[in-house]
């Protein structure tokens, strides 16, 4: 269900096993709090599980400022009605979070490094993950050469204050070819890039790097 806010209200939930046709996840990926109604908490996303044999109806309010909600009232799992106050953008999607996104697409998939051979230590530029939380890196080694070589590869958060890069994520020790990747999530940071070190004699990588973010 592509509606995403600061918080959520969830008023009423009309069916004890919602479990199997409805997901709410909170910002951290936990399940939402429903056992405790009413109840309010900043939410990542609400998920209805298609092929669902109950129906499950609830009052939640989505929104991100609490004095001008947005009411959505959900039935499922054939009917999905929503009555929102602010207008969908020309998508269809409920514009709630546009402010937080700042026109940002919902996904990002940016090439760092294209089938560039690697034989000393560098880094990527930076990347503006501004509206991003989740981050996913491949690396892509076709080639190796040299006497014992091993290459690193980290994924590094940028600190606009103080100018430094701390490293989030790693695949290390890579010796041979094939498909590597390494994740990172929850992010809170402006600029992240990719760095590599390699080590060994006359070490050779040939290498594609691929960054992909989203919401």
């Amino acid at each position: 269900m592509p509606i995403e806010g600061d918080w959520l209200d969830l008023l009423s939930i009309n069916n004890a096993s919602y479990t199997s046709c409805l997901e709410i996840a909170l910002n951290n990926g936990e399940p939402f709090p429903v056992s405790y109604l009413p109840v309010r908490s900043p939410f990542n996303r609400i998920h209805i599980y298609n092929g669902c044999s109950d129906t499950v109806s609830g009052t939640f309010i989505i929104g991100r400022e609490l004095f001008a909600p947005n009411k959505v009232s959900v039935s499922i799992p054939s009917t999905l009605n929503a009555n929102i106050t602010s207008p969908l953008d020309s998508s269809g999607y409920v514009n709630i979070d546009v402010q937080a996104k700042a026109g940002y697409p919902p996904y990002l998939e940016v090439t760092l490094v294209n089938a560039q051979t690697i034989t000393a230590n560098g880094e990527s530029s930076n990347v503006d993950i501004y509206a991003y939380i989740y981050v996913f890196v491949f690396i892509y080694v076709s080639a190796v050469s040299g006497t014992s070589p091993s290459m690193n590869v980290y994924l590094n958060a940028y600190d606009s204050t103080s100018g430094q890069y701390v490293t989030i994520a790693s695949v290390t020790d890579i010796t041979a070819t094939g498909t590597y990747y390494m994740t990172a999530s929850n992010l809170a940071v402006r600029y992240v890039n990719v760095s590599w070190t390699v080590s060994g004699t006359s070490p050779s990588f040939t290498t594609t790097i691929t960054l992909h973010a989203k919401w």
